[in-house]
């Protein structure tokens, strides 16, 4: 047994030196070492490992609870874990947290189905250092000094695609396209505002063939276009606008008002039936507000009810439940006139839709009663014809007088237009009636007054 000798005569061991001999032995009694600040005891570095210490307490706690961390401890030191040894978290072992040799793995599923959830505080990764999404790390998400990068198809080619819920931005934050950040999109507080040339000169494009809805969701009778649903709006239904343009009319529209820089509009006709109305806009010193160009092939040439024209107009009527009918006799089929200043619609020009009857406004600026209608329309076929299948006897002799084929004086009379480069002019329809009309009377009263000289004739022969 081992033996302990005390290396002074004192009874009490307080501030002694021991000496314990080799070999084992057991303490029984209560030994105090009060040597603060120093250590109670020291073991040589040759000497054997002191052992079976489990059984100790150290200030109350055991040995063995120490080594399970049941108590809040601090740690003033690094903790290595080696290659694939695990910091477990949870009564179940339910997170294991390691270093495989080339990650730091986080298991939030060893058992259960837990989230990892951050409270109180943020994750904060370094300039262009990535978040890393996927198996086969195929997504990644970084911020590299200027910008957040989110890179979907790192490895592969993926998207980005929200489920569930929605992406906020503030007002006037844009959303920016574009390597060259070309294009943005943004909610200005009001509008939504897309701006295809933030950078540069590119173009808004629907690339497909689809359908651009407005205020709709479907359109049976339409593959590519555009539809726009008015609902109970009974202004504008389209516009077009320029910055050239400044009509100075707001108001004195018929239909709809406009603005000033409107030169085309678009609108219902009537606010609960439908139809339309086209508005063009010019300013007071464009003399045509409205042109029609088209452009095909040869027009046809055929004179019957079936014939076609270069620009064709068809009006019909329905029965209300998705059939056509007839028009009735003298219904109306087009009509051309003017808006007066007082924003009348005056009709100048009516054709008939059953019959085609044609009316044209009946006031005739010229009075022919002066002229010599007679030659005139002669004058009038030689304009037209040149001349060409006429006989010109008996005009030709002075019995019957030689008329002015004039074309002067045809349009001093109003009857025809200025002649343009190749000779040809219009011809004004009423004067061209109102001549043959005179015509027809001049020949009238000539004939009377023949007659009349022939009964006097007559009579004086009677009397002889």
């Amino acid at each position: 047994m081992a033996t302990v000798a005390v290396l002074n005569n004192d009874a009490a061991l307080t501030g002694k030196t021991l000496a314990l001999n080799e070999g084992a032995g057991t303490v029984t009694a209560l030994w105090t070492f009060d040597r603060d600040p120093s250590a109670p005891f020291a073991v040589s570095a040759s000497s054997a490992v002191v052992s079976n210490l489990d059984a100790d307490k150290l200030d109350g706690v055991e040995a063995a609870a120490m080594g399970q961390l049941a108590v809040a401890a601090a740690w003033t030191a690094d903790q290595t874990f080696n290659d694939n040894v695990n910091l477990t978290f949870g009564t179940g072992g339910d997170v294991d947290l390691d270093y495989d040799g080339t990650d730091l793995v986080l298991n939030l599923t060893v058992v259960g189905t837990g989230d990892f959830v951050i409270n109180g505080g943020s994750v904060e990764l370094d300039d262009s250092e990535s978040l890393t999404l996927g198996t086969g790390k195929d997504a990644t998400l970084l911020y590299n000094g200027t910008d957040l990068v989110i890179s979907p198809a790192a490895v592969g080619s993926g998207d980005i695609i929200v489920t569930g819920s929605s992406i906020e931005l503030d007002d006037n934050e844009s959303l920016t396209l574009g390597g060259g950040k070309d294009a943005t999109l943004l909610y200005d507080g009001t509008n939504l505002v897309v701006e295809p040339r933030a950078v540069g000169s590119g173009h808004f494009i629907i690339n497909d063939a689809c359908m651009i809805l407005i205020n709709d969701t479907a359109n049976a009778n339409m593959t590519t276009g555009l539809t726009i649903a008015q609902a109970g709006a009974d202004n504008q239904i389209l516009c077009l606008k320029s910055s050239d343009i400044a009509s100075a009319v707001t108001t004195a529209t018929v239909a709809q008002d406009v603005e000033t820089d409107d030169y085309f509009t678009i609108s219902k006709r009537n606010a609960t039936l439908g139809g339309t109305v086209f508005q063009s806009i010019g300013e007071s010193g464009v003399s045509v507000g409205h042109w029609h160009d088209t452009y095909a092939g040869a027009p046809d040439t055929t004179d019957t009810t079936g014939s076609n024209a270069a620009m064709a107009f068809y009006v019909g009527e329905h029965d209300g439940a998705n059939g056509l009918n007839d028009m009735a006799a003298n219904s109306n089929a087009l009509v051309i006139g003017e808006i007066t200043s007082a924003s009348a619609r005056l009709v100048r020009f009516l054709l008939k839709a059953d019959d085609g009857e044609l009316h044209l406004g009946n006031t005739t600026l010229v009075a022919l009663d002066d002229e010599d209608d007679v030659g005139l329309v002669r004058a009038m076929q030689w304009e037209t014809s040149q001349g060409e299948g006429m006989q010109p006897t008996p005009w030709n002799t002075a019995d019957y007088g030689v008329p002015a084929f004039s074309y002067e004086r045809l349009k001093a009379v109003g009857v025809l237009g200025e002649k343009d480069a190749e000779g040809n002019c219009l011809m004004r329809v009423q004067p061209r009636f109102a001549m043959n009309e005179g015509a027809i009377w001049q020949l009238h009263v000539q004939l009377r007054e023949a007659a009349a000289r022939i009964a006097t004739l007559e009579q004086k022969l009677l009397e002889a």
